[in-house]
Parts: C-alpha cells; structure tokens; sequence
C-alpha cells in the first residue's frame, strides 16, 4: 500500500512539474520539484526501488524535454544513490547541514546540465550565473518540497467505504 502511495505522489508531482511549475518561472528558471521527490523517495524506500523510481520519473520527464534525453533520468539515478548511500550519516536535525546537502544535490543535477549546454552551445558568461541562480532557486524550491513531501507521508488517510 505504501507503494501505491509513493506511485500515486510522483504521479502527481510529474504533472505539476509539467504543468504547473513552468509557471513559477523566475529568470527563465522553472524550479524542479522532481529533486525533491526523488530525495524523499530515496530516503523513504530500499536502495532498488529508489533507484526505479528516480528511473522512471526521470525517463518520464525527459519524454517532456527531447533534446536532453536521459539527462534527468541519469542524474536523478546518481541522485538517489547518493542519498540512499549517505542519508544515515547526516545529522538531519540541523537546518543548515539540510540546506548544505540540498545544495550539493542541486549543484550535482545542474552540473550535468552545464556540461551538456557546454558542448551543446556556445560558451557565455551569461550561462554560468543562469546556473548559480538556478541552484540557489532550486535549492529553496527543493528544501520546502521536501518537507511539505514529509509531511504529507506523515499524514494517514482512511477511506470508509
């Protein structure tokens, strides 16, 4: 059952991506909320099914994006297992250790992105302080995604039929 729960929030999630975050947009930056409910799914499920997860949303989102396919899915894949390597030895009670490894999984995800813009594109100066901005964008979006996706786990639903 608690399957079905986490299949039926990513669900959600990729639809509100697609649909809805575009417009949050700041400085042609659309925030990712993918990240994180990749990082709550790999900190909620076993090391295999994190990983098919991060798998699945990714390859599903890349279908959104052609000409970056299998970036998302590639980088949420090491995203996962980084978190699911890592998430026991950090002291999660501080906000600021949080914040800091948010910010490494966000730098992670847009690396690959910089490197493919890099080879794909000219080199600007203007594409390295779009990256800054949509790391530190991402890594506010990402911080409270990530506690609201708590919270709604917390949460217990019944259903009397």
């Amino acid at each position: 059952m608690r399957i079905v729960k986490f299949i039926l929030i990513g669900i959600f999630t990729l639809f509100f991506q697609i649909f809805i975050a575009p417009k949050f947009e700041i400085l042609r930056t659309i925030p990712n909320f993918l990240i994180a409910y990749i990082i709550f799914i790999s900190l909620n499920q076993k090391y295999k099914i994190a990983l098919a997860f991060a798998f699945f949303f990714g390859l599903a989102f890349d279908l959104m994006y052609p000409p970056t396919l299998g970036l998302n899915a590639f980088s949420f894949i090491l995203i996962s297992f980084l978190v699911n390597r890592y998430h026991k030895i950090i002291n999660k009670e501080k906000i600021a250790v949080v914040l800091i490894c948010i910010f490494v999984i966000c730098f992670i995800y847009y690396l690959f992105f910089f490197i493919n813009y890099l080879f794909a594109t000219e080199i600007n100066i203007k594409l390295f302080s779009s990256n800054l901005f949509s790391i530190l964008y991402n890594l506010i979006v990402t911080f409270f995604a990530l506690y609201f996706f708590l919270f709604i786990n917390k949460i217990k639903l019944y259903l009397d039929v």
